[in-house]
């Protein structure tokens, strides 16, 4: 219930930045804004999942679901939903996805936010030079 509650507020948000994106006649601009408000309002769902599954870790209660996932995909996803703060350090983004058969048995979710949270640490300990240089992330 307390899920239910806390994640209502976005559903709206999300939505309406969803429509506005789609729309035909958006400038570029706008839709790269729109888009940056749906990754972080999608974010926040998560954070707020995974804040509720810290009551459930403490009772034992944790539940994972199992499914095929591939790991460049769910990279890639964490690394989109870090671009701005990338950006906004002026750090330079480097990925070398070439291993194949990155298939593996995990919960999609959580893997992701394993990746959200190795890339946002790095991006936090990293200090930009402007935008006249730039380091890798």
């Amino acid at each position: 219930m307390l899920s239910h509650e806390l994640r209502t507020p976005l559903t709206p948000v999300l939505a309406s930045a969803l429509e506005l994106e789609n729309e035909p006649d958006v400038r570029q601009d706008v839709r790269e804004s729109l888009q940056m408000i749906r990754r972080n309002v999608e974010l926040e769902a998560r954070l707020i999942d995974d804040l509720l599954d810290l009551t459930r870790i403490g009772r034992g209660k944790v539940q994972l679901n199992f499914e095929v996932v591939d790991a460049h995909t769910l990279l890639e996803n964490a690394l989109e939903i870090c671009q701005p703060e990338i950006d906004r350090k002026h750090l330079r983004r480097s990925s070398d996805l070439a291993a194949q058969k990155v298939y593996m048995r995990a919960d999609p979710a959580r893997l992701q936010q394993i990746f959200w949270n190795l890339i946002n640490n790095a991006v936090k300990l990293r200090h930009g030079t402007g935008k006249s240089r730039s380091r890798r992330a």
